[in-house]
């Protein structure tokens, strides 16, 4: 899923005539999907930003949403060389929910 974040995408939407009711923060979507997968039970991966920016996230995570399980976390600074083995890891993980922050277009890659 690909979160409808940003004037941009809202404007764009219009404009092709397929206006969205709302604006969907990216942080504000994944503080819910965290919070739930806590009360759930099932592993969240985080991958993107520098090292040190993602494990501050994932220590903040864990803090605020009790019971969540951080399935992995990784930066987001890696080659195409190293594409395979970032999903393989990222598959092995078993994480039900991956938060990609990378940068568009490479995340969506």
């Amino acid at each position: 899923m690909i979160g409808a974040d940003g004037r941009a995408v809202m404007w764009s939407a219009r404009v092709l005539a397929r206006p969205l009711t709302e604006r969907v923060a990216g942080v504000e979507l994944v503080e819910r999907l965290c919070e739930r997968a806590g009360r759930e039970g099932f592993g969240v991966y985080l991958l993107g930003a520098h090292q040190t920016v993602v494990s501050k996230l994932a220590e903040r995570l864990v803090q605020k949403y009790p019971g969540l399980i951080l399935s992995g976390v990784a930066d987001g600074y890696f080659g195409a060389d190293e594409s395979e083995s970032r999903a393989r890891a990222v598959a092995a993980s078993g994480a039900k929910i991956l938060v990609v922050a990378m940068g568009v277009p490479k995340q969506e890659h």
